[in-house]
């Protein structure tokens, strides 16, 4: 089967197929030309010998050298082996907190979408994984299930925002017993949950729901998204920060990530603890920790290897540039052919 590397140039080729139709106008005019003011004449000593017929065989050379280069640009390959690859990989949830902490900007831009950055380095890595999502606050919600399709996953994760969950608060429990649902249809061995929060747990529950995970086989990771230090938490009027969240006594409210609280349910999880930093290095070790676990085979597809045959269009072409450049303007060569061959 013969494809292109690249897409064909569709001005190139209509200026090519135009050239036709201007070199046969051109060609009709000088012989209308000729006939019309020079008909006494004698039309070879006129042209200097030159013979119409070689300008039209030129001319069909150079054109047909130019199709061909045309084609040869344009990376012809030819298929020559089919493999069957099977597909392996894990399921893997990732769980987001957007509760209000996660507004605050200890972290650049903030809490919340240097998580989303981190996540969605991860996706370009995770290839082969099935993935899923789940955003969690005072309740959880599904933003989508189990899926190969990671380019849906990039495009909700980018609408995910503080407002995604309109109730408070940081229910890891519920987002985990969520996740575990998630994966009851998978028949994988390998399976893990990544959760990416402050740690700011206002609800009760996390522990046990990890320690479920862990007894059907589910890894659990964690990723502590702030500082110790802690930070206020913005309030925006358009671009603008018009204040920061207060508590019910009017004071500024400041969010400290709970790393103890996240390490606990690593260690419960059979998993790691990690902390969020501003150029992202601990994701190295994070993936490679995910794609140790155990693998399971998700399918198999076909794949045709390819082989590059530019020369089949190449060399004709140089052939024929050589070929309208030694071709002479006189017919004589075309008598002494018709000769040579009588002979024979």
């Amino acid at each position: 089967m013969l494809k292109f590397a690249y897409s064909p140039d569709f001005i190139l080729i209509g200026l090519m197929i135009l050239i036709i139709p201007l070199f046969l106008w051109y060609y009709r005019s000088k012989i209308d030309i000729i006939k019309r003011f020079f008909s006494d004449m004698d039309h070879r000593k006129l042209t200097g010998g030159k013979s119409a017929r070689v300008e039209l065989l030129r001319f069909a050379l150079f054109f047909l050298a130019g199709v061909l280069m045309i084609v040869a640009l344009m990376r012809p390959q030819v298929g020559t082996k089919v493999e069957t690859v099977k597909q392996t990989g894990i399921d893997v949830f990732f769980l987001l907190d957007v509760s209000n902490s996660m507004a605050a900007e200890d972290l650049k831009p903030s809490r919340l979408e240097k998580a989303k950055n981190d996540i969605e380095i991860l996706l370009k890595k995770m290839s082969g994984d099935r993935i899923g999502m789940v955003v969690f606050a005072g309740q959880s919600y599904l933003q989508f299930p189990l899926t190969l399709d990671h380019s849906i996953g990039r495009l909700i994760l980018g609408t995910i925002d503080i407002t995604t969950v309109p109730q408070q608060g940081t229910d890891i429990a519920g987002a985990m017993k969520m996740a575990i649902d998630g994966f009851g249809s998978s028949r994988n061995a390998g399976k893990a949950v990544v959760i990416f929060s402050d740690g700011e747990d206002h609800e009760r529950g996390a522990e046990e729901a990890v320690q479920t995970a862990a007894g059907e086989g589910i890894r659990v990771f964690t990723v502590a998204v702030g500082s110790p230090a802690g930070a206020k938490i913005p309030i925006y009027a358009g671009d603008v920060v018009a204040g920061y969240k207060t508590d019910n006594e009017g004071n500024e409210v400041v969010t400290k990530v709970n790393e103890e609280k996240l390490k606990k349910l690593a260690s419960l999880g059979g998993g790691q603890f990690f902390r969020s930093d501003d150029n992202s290095e601990y994701l190295v070790k994070l993936y490679d920790d995910i794609s140790n676990i155990e693998k399971s085979e998700f399918g198999a597809f076909k794949v045709v290897e390819y082989d590059e045959v530019f020369h089949w269009f190449l060399v004709p072409a140089l052939l024929l540039l050589l070929a309208g450049m030694f071709v002479r303007d006189d017919m004589k060569w075309f008598s002494e052919v018709k000769e040579r061959v009588d002979e024979n």
